[in-house]
C-alpha cells in the first residue's frame, strides 16, 4: 500500500555517481517478501493454431498469456509485466484495432505487432504506433519484434539476476533492475510496483552497493554485455 506524504520531483533513474547517498532507511518487510514480477507477452488471437504458433515463439524467452476477444485482453493488459502484445485484427465481436486505442501510455505503453491476413489496414495499425505482419508470419519476424520490444532483454537480465552464486537479491530487487532495463524512471517504476518512490530509490541504493557500481544503468548494460 502507499503511504501518505511528499513524493519527491527527481525522475531520473539511477542518481548521478557524485550525488550524496540517501540516508538508510529500512526496507518495507512486504517488499522482501514480495513475488518477483512475471514479464509477459499478450498474444490476443482467436485462431487456435495461431495463437499455439505465436505462443510458441514468445515461450521460449518470457511467459504467454492468451485472450480471444478484445473484453479478455482488457482484463490483461494491464497487468503489472505486460511486455509486448501479439495481436490480431479480426477479432470475435470488437475488432482488434478498438485495443490500439486504449492502451495506456503510462508507466509505459506495451510495444504492439499485428498480425493479420487484412493487408488493407497496415495504415490503420501504423496510425497507432504499432507494428505489422501478414500471416503466417515466420518465427524470425516475431523473434525480431521481440528483441526491438526489449523482451529478449528482459530474458537475459532475469536469467544473470537470478543465477546461483550471484549477489543476494529480494524479488523486489530483481523487479526494479528489470524494470529499470526496459528504460522506466523511477516514477514509473514506483506507479508499476504501487510503492513509494523513495523505497525504489533506496532499493537502487542497495543493489549498486551488492555489485560494487555507482549507476544502475551501467550495471545494467554490464549485466547485457
Amino acid at each position: 500500500m502507499r503511504r501518505p506524504g511528499p513524493r519527491p520531483t527527481d525522475d531520473d533513474v539511477v542518481p548521478a555517481a557524485d550525488a550524496p547517498d540517501p540516508e538508510p532507511v529500512a526496507d518495507d518487510p512486504s517488499d522482501d517478501n514480495a513475488r518477483e514480477l512475471v514479464g509477459f507477452v499478450l498474444v490476443v488471437e482467436d485462431e487456435p493454431s495461431m495463437a499455439r504458433a505465436l505462443g510458441g515463439y514468445v515461450r521460449e524467452y518470457v511467459a504467454v498469456e492468451y485472450a480471444t476477444t478484445v473484453a479478455e485482453a482488457r482484463l490483461k493488459v494491464r497487468k503489472p509485466g505486460l511486455l509486448a502484445i501479439l495481436l490480431d485484427i479480426g477479432l470475435p465481436g470488437e475488432s482488434g484495432l478498438a485495443l490500439l486505442g486504449e492502451l495506456p501510455c503510462r508507466p509505459r505503453r506495451p510495444p504492439v505487432l499485428v498480425v493479420t491476413g487484412d493487408r488493407e489496414r497496415a495504415n490503420d495499425v501504423q496510425y497507432w504506433g504499432a507494428e505489422f505482419a501478414i500471416k503466417p508470419v515466420p518465427a524470425e519476424n516475431v523473434c525480431a519484434f521481440l528483441e526491438r520490444a526489449g523482451v529478449m532483454r528482459w530474458a537475459k537480465l532475469r536469467k544473470t539476476l537470478t543465477r546461483p552464486g550471484g549477489p543476494r537479491l529480494t524479488p523486489r530487487d530483481v523487479e526494479i533492475v528489470l524494470l529499470a532495463g526496459l528504460g522506466l524512471r523511477r516514477t514509473a517504476i514506483a506507479q508499476v510496483l504501487d510503492i513509494e518512490v523513495c523505497t525504489v530509490k533506496t532499493h537502487i541504493h542497495k543493489i549498486n552497493g551488492l555489485f560494487g557500481a555507482f549507476r544502475l544503468d551501467t550495471l545494467i548494460a554490464s549485466l547485457l554485455a
